[in-house]
């Protein structure tokens, strides 16, 4: 067996235990508990930074399986009495966590990036995982530097464009909710999510189009298996079928060159736009479109509406790109002469008809980005040429590449 299988193999019959499931991982009560709470006042505070108490006692919580404590063992500024104690020094018996010199824990100080790495990677006994390498600027002398490489490695973190990982930043709770169900494997899809629990807890402070609500729902929500694996599989091949009928009944195929007013879907990609009469290479931002765009006719003249959406990007882990403004030209001649005129006004600003709100690529804040761009299209023609403004690229300088829309007319639907 190889060995990133061990480790998940280990990892899951860990889990099985740790997280209380009755019988098996395929059995119908399958359940995972919360190991988040919001306050009481209904609200979250997802920005708020967790403390290095609240991460031992939401790790204890997920681990521990009714094993008692060394009470010899305790660290001199956690007496009994106090609420992490019991979590504090059961992390502490299993070497979990260590004392500073003067053997304290220091429970109320906020927890760092790296030391959070180091506790998670001893409570689940992860391995960095082969041929996944990530070097930062700024980890080299610190003392967790393993354990960053292991977390990293694995995909459960990741770091800045600028190529540190900032050991000593602190650890938010949207953050470690997004940290721990990777980890842990916890459903965060909000469907799937409303069906393993129909009463779901909603934090008042957290809209849906924060960058990790779907995770802290999960964190902070029992939930629970309704089907076998097997029912789910059976369930899954149903629905799809009914989906094929469904979409056969309502799908009808249209002739673009003899187009009535109406609205239409079509497949698009985003290509690199490089000079070339007949692009072919897939842009980098092709993933943050959808492939199924709108166009909408009125008095024989197309609009073409584009749905942008998160872009992952393999090297940073949790961080997403995102299309932040883009610009069309109004005809492939156009384009061409911009190509060696760089100051023909010959750019005219897309319509942005909606937006949404995501953590941006590089600071932890939340930022809006268009979410349907608009612009005019010549029926039949097969490529339209735009410019885009990613934010990915802002760390090379700003860079605005031209980019040309495929528009695939056989795909064309009512």
């Amino acid at each position: 067996m190889k060995k990133t299988a061990r480790r998940k193999l280990a990892l899951t019959l860990s889990l099985i235990i740790s997280l209380g499931f009755q019988r098996s991982a395929f059995a119908s009560d399958y359940t995972y508990k919360a190991y988040m709470k919001g306050y009481p006042d209904g609200s979250f505070n997802p920005a708020k930074v967790v403390t290095r108490a609240e991460v031992a006692v939401m790790i204890s919580n997920l681990i521990r399986d009714g094993e008692q404590i060394d009470r010899n063992v305790e660290f001199t500024d956690v007496k009994k009495g106090n609420w992490a104690y019991d979590s504090v020094n059961y992390l502490r018996t299993k070497n979990i966590i260590s004392s500073d010199n003067g053997g304290k824990y220091s429970v109320k100080d906020d927890m760092s990036r790296a030391e959070l790495c180091s506790v998670i990677v001893k409570a689940y006994n992860l391995t960095k995982e082969d041929g996944v390498s990530k070097k930062f600027s700024d980890i080299e002398k610190n003392e967790y530097k393993d354990y960053i490489e292991i977390m990293v490695s694995n995909g459960y973190m990741s770091g800045y464009p600028d190529g540190t990982f900032k050991p000593d930043k602190k650890v938010s709770r949207a953050e470690i909710a997004s940290i721990l169900n990777d980890v842990l494997g916890r459903p965060k899809a909000i469907e799937e999510l409303k069906k393993m629990n129909g009463n779901l807890v909603i934090p008042k402070d957290v809209s849906i189009n924060y960058w990790a609500y779907s995770n802290i729902v999960s964190a902070i929500n029992d939930l629970k298996e309704q089907d076998t694996v097997q029912d789910n599989i059976t369930k899954d091949k149903k629905e799809e079928k009914i989906l094929e009928k469904a979409d056969k009944k309502h799908t009808e195929k249209v002739d673009y060159k003899n187009l009535k007013d109406g609205e239409y879907k079509i497949s698009v990609d985003m290509l690199k736009a490089e000079g070339q009469d007949t692009p072919s290479e897939l842009s980098m931002a092709n993933g943050s479109i959808e492939h199924k765009a709108m166009l909408k006719v009125e008095n024989g003249k197309a609009k073409l509406y584009l749905v942008t959406k998160p872009m992952a990007l393999k090297s940073f882990g949790e961080q997403k790109g995102h299309l932040q403004n883009a610009w069309y030209y109004g005809s492939k001649e156009d384009y061409y002469k911009s190509l060696t005129d760089k100051n023909t006004g010959n750019l005219k600003s897309v319509e942005i008809t909606d937006k949404y709100n995501d953590k941006a690529f590089d600071t932890d804040d939340v930022k809006s980005y268009p979410k349907t761009i608009a612009f005019p299209v010549e029926i039949g023609t097969d490529f339209i040429y735009i410019k885009i403004e990613v934010d990915v690229m802002n760390s090379l300088g700003g860079i605005k590449p031209d980019a040309a829309i495929k528009l695939d007319w056989s795909s064309l639907e009512k």
